[in-house]
């Protein structure tokens, strides 16, 4: 499955007062990239720079994205996430 961003968050979470979740790699609609997912009760987030005018955090390959997920350890605890539009 790959997802598509829009522009912007639909809305935006605090990493540590959300659930954990599901944890995974995503590829990004039209080959464009990788990020990082929590699915949440039926809805995804994805980690984005800031709440102030937030960017989607994107990586080129697989790799790099799901060493991410050992950099931010916990990355439950990272504090920027956006809920993506499906």
């Amino acid at each position: 499955m790959s997802i598509k961003f829009s522009s912007r968050p639909s809305r935006y979470g605090f990493g540590p007062h959300l659930s954990t979740g599901q944890i995974d790699v995503q590829e990004l609609e039209d080959g464009a990239g990788f990020t990082i997912t929590r699915l949440i009760d039926d809805e995804i987030w994805a980690p984005v720079s800031g709440p102030d005018d937030p960017a989607w955090l994107m990586w080129n390959t697989v790799t790099e994205a799901a060493a991410w997920v050992h950099l931010a350890r916990p990355v439950k605890d990272y504090p920027h996430w956006g809920a993506v539009l499906i």
